[in-house]
């Protein structure tokens, strides 16, 4: 259990420095010069001059163990009264390892700041020291201060900064550090931000952008490739520094708009280097398919060893954006030496299943534990939604022993969906030692109001999913009490949704947004308890139904204003992406 605090702030960065990408043990290459703000970016005034780089001073590190207060400006955090309490953050059964349990999942997989949990890493629409525009906020975990980050620079014209993120410690350090992409950006050419972890956490003076101008990166930027719509972090090659997989799903290849690319960029003992840099398509040899107009390759990636030769594969979607996504593929690049093999790329099509547009969002875990990462591949604009499991083996993807989830009556508990597999994140929440897959439908109707959304926790075990269990806002969870927030048109519910380490111990915890929650934007923390034991009689010529032994319930929950420590550093629609 833990609360977010907002007694002391750090706002965006107060000083851009020029830092090139270097490559590990050897001075910086000629061809990576210092990076440059955006394009389309203003120039940078002197330190204090630039719209939102204020900056209050950063406490020192503390023991992060010790308990949080258990007041501060986001509300209290105390025990459930007896009856819900509504806009307060609450806290009710607090949650503890089992015994029993097995080893979980590799924790604080995003922890930036070295104290063993993960950070809370939201992105919404950012207004700090006066300036505003898309942006993230981060919540330091076990902590009591914030970061509100603008793109370096400044708010920009028609910015998504934040629509991706992913964290891995790029320059094996000991620190997470953070990846920040915005595909909008330069004319939605696209760039990504590198913010580097450390003991004070990210320092945003320090960030460093790439594009596909900066030397070294293959192609150029253009506008429509949108460079940073999907990010990935692993360890390719096994060199102990993670490398970073940057996806540009509307990239032109062979005359084809929207065809899309996948690049890979080294991590390093300076950090992220474009030395050795690579970059697939259909058209290279061994990739399955071809290059296609509105393909949409690259549309999401993940990493996660598929094979289990040790090395990180790359799962890639190419989902068809253009109506049904008719020819969609997921696709798997193996990792090794000298980083992906496409000779090895094996893949699934979207119609082995029934479905369209398979491969909008994707995440690689070894829900079995039989030593190969299974592929989570979201269809959200298939029908209601559809959500495949793909079996990893040593060969690569196979449809053999797949399973598709859809929304039905059977899966959610009675509840009608939309946007299913719009959001998914993976994680051991329930302490067994199996990963479980969280998923969000963001626009599903929700005890019939419409687009008020919902989540759906599928347990992992030796047969892959579970049996899911689902939960709404507003849902009565027998046995539990705590927020009392009500379904509502238009909430979207399961925005985004995240598995993380905030406390350091017991199971992860599951942090879902709600962009659109009373037009601003909610956070809500879910804990899985164990279901009543349920019995009756079965139907006559029927079966009895499968039932999950677990249920999901609300804990805590964060509106904008819980999340902002004062009017110049606020965030609304929090929830719009979320880092997990």
């Amino acid at each position: 259990m833990r609360g977010i605090l907002t007694r002391n702030v750090l706002a965006a960065g107060t000083a851009l420095v020029s830092l090139g990408l270097v490559a590990a043990s050897s001075p910086a290459p000629a061809a990576d010069p210092a990076l440059a703000p955006a394009a389309d970016a203003a120039p940078v005034p002197a330190v204090g001059e630039r719209p939102g780089s204020g900056a209050e001073p950063r406490p020192a590190p503390h023991d992060r163990a010790a308990s949080a207060p258990t007041t501060g400006a986001s509300g209290a955090r105390a025990t459930a009264p007896s009856a819900p309490t509504g806009r307060t953050a609450t806290a009710v059964a607090p949650r503890s390892g089992r015994a029993d349990a097995a080893p979980a999942d590799p924790r604080a997989r995003f922890d930036l700041d070295g104290d063993g949990r993960d950070e809370l890493v939201v992105a919404g629409f950012v207004t700090t020291q006066g300036a505003t525009g898309y942006g993230i906020m981060i919540d330091y975990s076990g902590s009591d201060w914030r970061q509100y980050l603008l793109p370096p620079g400044g708010a920009r014209l028609n910015s998504r900064f934040g629509d991706a993120l992913a964290a891995g410690d790029l320059n094996a350090d000991g620190y997470a550090d953070l990846v920040v992409g915005d595909p909008m950006a330069n004319g939605s050419a696209g760039d990504i931000w590198i913010y580097s972890g450390g003991r004070y956490g990210v320092d945003p003076a320090a960030a460093r952008q790439v594009t596909q101008d900066t030397p070294g990166v293959p192609g150029v930027a253009r506008g429509g490739a949108e460079f940073g719509r999907a990010l990935a972090v692993g360890d390719l090659d096994r060199d102990g520094y993670p490398d970073l997989v940057v996806g540009a799903p509307g990239e032109t290849v062979a005359g084809y708009s929207l065809a899309g690319t996948v690049t890979v960029l080294r991590g390093s003992a300076g950090g992220l280097t474009t030395e050795g840099a690579q970059q697939l398509n259909q058209d290279s040899p061994g990739v399955p398919g071809a290059a296609a107009g509105r393909g949409h390759f690259g549309f999401a990636v993940a990493a996660g060893d598929v094979t289990g030769d040790g090395h990180p594969d790359v799962a890639v979607g190419a989902p068809g954006i253009d109506g049904a996504g008719a020819g969609s593929l997921v696709i798997l690049l193996p990792g090794g030496p000298t980083g992906l093999r496409p000779d090895g790329a094996t893949s699934v099509r979207g119609e082995d299943f029934g479905i369209g547009a398979l491969g909008e969002t994707l995440r690689i875990a070894d829900l079995d534990r039989d030593g190969h990462g299974d592929v989570l591949a979201g269809a959200p604009r298939s029908a209601h939604g559809e959500l495949a499991y793909v079996r990893g083996s040593a060969t690569g993807l196979t449809t053999q022993g797949a399973q598709v989830r859809r929304p039905a009556e059977e899966y959610v508990g009675g509840i009608t969906a939309a946007d299913f597999a719009n959001s998914l994140s993976t994680g051991d929440v329930t302490g067994d030692g199996y990963p479980d897959v969280l998923v969000g439908a963001s626009q599903r109707t929700a005890a019939g109001v419409e687009g008020a959304g919902g989540v759906v926790l599928y347990p992992g075990g030796p047969r892959g999913l579970g049996v899911a269990v689902a939960y709404h806002q507003g849902m009565a969870t027998p046995g539990y009490r705590g927020p009392a927030e009500q379904p509502e048109q238009g909430d979207w519910f399961g925005s985004a949704v995240a598995v993380l380490d905030l406390d350091g111990t017991g199971p992860l915890e599951i942090v879902v947004g709600a962009q659109y929650e009373n037009t601003a934007g909610l956070l809500t923390e879910l804990a899985v308890g164990k279901a009543p034991v349920r019995s009756g009689p079965v139907p006559p010529g029927g079966s009895a139904p499968a039932v999950s032994p677990w249920l999901l319930y609300p804990v805590q929950q964060w509106y904008w204003n819980d999340l902002s420590s004062s009017p110049s550093n606020r965030i609304m629609y929090a929830g719009r992406q979320l880092l997990g």
